[in-house]
Parts: C-alpha cells; sequence; structure tokens
C-alpha cells in the first residue's frame, strides 16, 4: 500500500487525510515507507501530526537530523519549534545506537544456524530481496559467502539500522518524472531510460525525456526497524546463518568471527 501511495499524484486532501486516518496506525515497519509522501510543501496540521508521530515512534534511532531538515524543509515556519524538538529527539535516539548493538551483539553467539534458516526464507522476509546460493530475491545485494565481506558487527548493524551504510550500486534512488514520482534501486541506465527495481517484483523502465529529476537518498530500500519484528533471539539465530551458511556447522566450532 505504501508504495502504491508513495508513487501516486497525491493531492493536498488526501495527504491530509493519510496523515488523519493511516499514520496514527502506522507502525515501526510501515511509518519509514510513507515519509516520503509527506515531503514538500505542506500544511502545519499535517505537519504536525506527522511530528507528533515520530516523536512517539519505537524506531527513532534509524533516522537522521538530515532526514528530518529534508522532510520538513518546505513546511511553514509555525512548525519550526516543534522541528526542533523532534531533531533533539532524534539526536537522543541516535546516541544509544551503539549501546543496542552491544546488546545484540552479546546474544549472538546463542544463536541456532537452522532457526536462523527458517527466518531468512520465513519470518524474517530477508529472501524476498536477497538471495543465497542463488535462492531468493535480487533487489538487495546476494548474501552468499556475506561473512567473507563484512565482520559480524557491519553485518549486525545493517540489519538492524540499514540506512548506516549502503553497498555500492544498491543505493536508494528517487525520480521525478511530469506525473509521479518513483523509488528505487537504479538496475541498468541506457541513453534512452532508467530501469528502476521499486519493489521485489517490480521494475519500471522510466524513459529519460520524462524526468524532471533524480535525487540520491539517504534512506535504504531495505525495510528498518526488523529488530521490532524479531526478538534477540530470532536476530541472533538469523545472524549465525548469515555468518555461517556456507561453512560446516558440525566441524566448524565457531562460525562466526
Amino acid at each position: 500500500m505504501a508504495d502504491i501511495l508513495v508513487q501516486g499524484k497525491l493531492t493536498e486532501p488526501q495527504i491530509q487525510t493519510i496523515s488523519t486516518d493511516i499514520l496514527p496506525i502506522a507502525d515501526a515497519f510501515l511509518l519509514p515507507r510513507l515519509l516520503p509522501i509527506f515531503q514538500g510543501k505542506h500544511t502545519t496540521g499535517t505537519g504536525q501530526a506527522l511530528i507528533s508521530k515520530l516523536l512517539t515512534s519505537p524506531g527513532l534511532d534509524n533516522y537522521s537530523q538530515q532526514t528530518v531538515d529534508t522532510l520538513f524543509a518546505l513546511y511553514p515556519k509555525e512548525l519550526d519549534s516543534s522541528i526542533t524538538q523532534l531533531k533533539n529527539k532524534v539526536q537522543q535516539a541516535q546516541a544509544g545506537r551503539l549501546q543496542r548493538l552491544r546488546e545484540f551483539e552479546a546474544d549472538i553467539f546463542s544463536g541456532d544456524l537452522d532457526r536462523g534458516r527458517k527466518l531468512f526464507y520465513g519470518k524474517a522476509l530477508c529472501s524476498t530481496c536477497h538471495s543465497i546460493n542463488q535462492q531468493g530475491g535480487s533487489l538487495g545485494p546476494d548474501l552468499t559467502s556475506i561473512q567473507k565481506d563484512r565482520s559480524a558487527h557491519d553485518l549486525l548493524e545493517a540489519i538492524v539500522y540499514p540506512s548506516a551504510s549502503f553497498v555500492r550500486s544498491y543505493e536508494t534512488y528517487q525520480i521525478k518524472t511530469k506525473s509521479a514520482s518513483y523509488t528505487g534501486v537504479i538496475k541498468e541506465k541506457t541513453s534512452q531510460a532508467i530501469l528502476l527495481a521499486n519493489s521485489p517484483l517490480s521494475t519500471i523502465r522510466i524513459p529519460r525525456e520524462d524526468i524532471v529529476s533524480t535525487e540520491l537518498l539517504d534512506n535504504s530500500m531495505m525495510p528498518q526497524n526488523l529488530d521490532k519484528m524479531l526478538t534477540k533471539q530470532e536476530i541472533a539465530d538469523l545472524m549465525t546463518f548469515l555468518l555461517g551458511q556456507d561453512q560446516d556447522p558440525d566441524t566448524d566450532q565457531r562460525i562466526l568471527r
């Protein structure tokens, strides 16, 4: 639903309706997908509704002050004090990121590889966008032998805070045309068009003559707040699978480094 709304050219009354009817019930998993709808010049009421929702979001540590500045750049000046309050809370939330990662790291070695495999191809939805040994999606990077490229800490950070860093060629772009706005990963560029993957199952061909602007975004296409959907034990199981999926757990005493 969020991806469909973001791609459409919404009127101000429609955006106000989203702010009153959908924002209050949006969870930490859905909220980041809705944010592009609210970027631009909108009413004080819409802005205040969004700020109020963000202030109470359990996933506030996934955002940056730059994200807030970009999101509210064109909103009325009446919101300046509320925006400052939000930025201060974002700063406080980000200060606790390292401690949160350390808490997860402390449990990593309690993980189970088989349970992690089930999570990867099931509840965690990782295989929707990522593949291992040619099984899974292609929207995100292939994770086969990921432990050879990433440390346990780096991979954990990529799961819990996906916008902290990007794998080259998998950055998120927003492409605006005269009639719509699209967000996704650029799969191919030609002199005539750009192929943009905007979901695991959808790739759009955008003629260059229709493109008004192309912007590199600071948020990942990978869903934020996965750690709010999984328990600490499940995160440990998933990490064990990702860092040990091409090793033999019967012969390797420590599959994590």
